[in-house]
């Protein structure tokens, strides 16, 4: 019976340093989680203009837009928030809105107001998550149309002036008979 003692005696043992094993193994597995997924970010950006060319007069807007042409780490290019600045111009011109999300297929827009100085206007847009991320557009401002000439003052012809006179006469004298 003791031989069958110690067995068991050393039997127990073993299971209790293998459970001690295992104890020690799962905790040192158990705090691997899963790490969080990536943050998306834009990998291309590609910057447009409608029209290209605006006259310089203060009120002509040219239409930007920038589109998220490649993106990591999201199933859409939405949401994405598109920073625009002017970078070069010739005075006077505006951008409005200066930031905006892109929509579900990538696309974040601005307007362009034209000031009154011709030239050249560069506008840069990138993504607000990473500066390096960015393209730019060019708008021409050229100088505006001259105002139309004055339309010409409608002149009489020599017998224009004979039949105006001679009407003023007839209105004379039926004002002078209606006055006897």
């Amino acid at each position: 019976m003791k031989k069958a003692e110690k067995k068991i005696g050393n039997l127990l043992s073993s299971i209790i340093v293998l459970s001690i094993f295992l104890s020690v193994l799962v905790s040192l597995v158990a705090p691997v989680s899963a790490q969080p997924p990536p943050p998306p970010e834009v990998t291309e950006l590609v910057v447009t203009a409608s029209p290209l060319s605006i006259p310089a007069d203060g009120a002509s807007i040219s239409n930007i837009k920038a589109t998220v042409t490649e993106w990591k780490n999201i199933a859409t290019p939405e949401g994405f928030v598109i920073h625009f600045e002017i970078i070069s111009e010739p005075g006077g011109v505006s951008l409005y809105p200066e930031h905006d999300k892109t929509d579900v297929s990538g696309d974040a827009y601005t307007n362009l107001t034209a000031g009154l100085t011709p030239g050249t206007a560069t506008v840069k847009a990138y993504w607000i998550g990473n500066e390096s991320i960015y393209n730019t557009t060019t708008i021409l401002l050229t100088q505006p149309s001259p105002a139309p000439a004055p339309a010409p003052v409608p002149t009489l012809t020599p017998i224009g002036i004979i039949a105006l006179a001679g009407l003023l006469a007839v209105v004379a004298v039926s004002r002078i008979k209606r006055k006897k």
